[in-house]
């Protein structure tokens, strides 16, 4: 009889019909696996215990980062999704923070969008830079740089502009003084 139950309990749970399956002559409980709800990841990270404010403050950086590479990059979420392998909606849920992001997928993220992985993860308390930040920060210098030598230019031409009136003005200053000058000596002359 207990050869029976067994049977018919194995073969159910090959079926799929019911939750448990008898080990070496004794019952096993089944698993309980929680529903996933409408939230995604965020849910998988409430279940598994890992959700806290900095691990949220993270997810958000990286969403935040990944979404800037790829615009910056001229791509659409459905072509980053093309080039990972992967369906649109995933690099949706990265890029709002839904997604609990693998490291080796933060890694084929950067690699496709031509970038260090570590830019892509919030700033370290330490202070250290990598390359391609100092870089970008170059870049910036390098900008400041040219607009400030661009305003120094503009600067020089109006002070030459203004030199040249100045001295259009002292001109017509001297003009007006030889005028008045040669006016007086005819009026002298005409009533002498």
């Amino acid at each position: 009889m207990r050869t029976g139950i067994a049977q018919r309990l194995q073969r159910s749970d090959k079926r799929g019909e019911a939750g448990g399956a008898v080990r070496s002559g004794g019952w096993c409980k089944p698993r309980a696996f929680p529903a996933r709800g409408n939230n995604g990841a965020a849910d998988m990270a409430q279940i598994e215990g890992r959700s806290s404010p900095q691990g949220e403050e993270v997810l958000k950086t990286v969403a935040t980062r990944i979404r800037e590479a790829r615009i910056k990059a001229g791509l659409t979420q459905k072509q980053l999704a093309e080039k990972l392998d992967r369906r649109q909606g995933f690099v949706y849920e990265i890029e709002t923070g839904e997604a609990n992001i693998t490291l080796r997928t933060l890694a084929r993220v950067a690699d496709v969008l031509d970038m260090d992985a570590r830019d892509l993860l919030p700033e370290s308390r330490s202070g250290a830079l990598s390359l391609v930040r100092l870089n970008q920060f170059l870049g910036v210098l390098e900008r400041l740089a040219g607009t400030l030598a661009d305003r120094q230019a503009l600067e020089a031409r109006r002070l030459a502009q203004e030199a040249e009136v100045v001295t259009e003005l002292r001109a017509l200053i001297d003009l007006r003084s030889a005028i008045e000058s040669a006016l007086k000596s005819q009026d002298a002359g005409d009533g002498g």
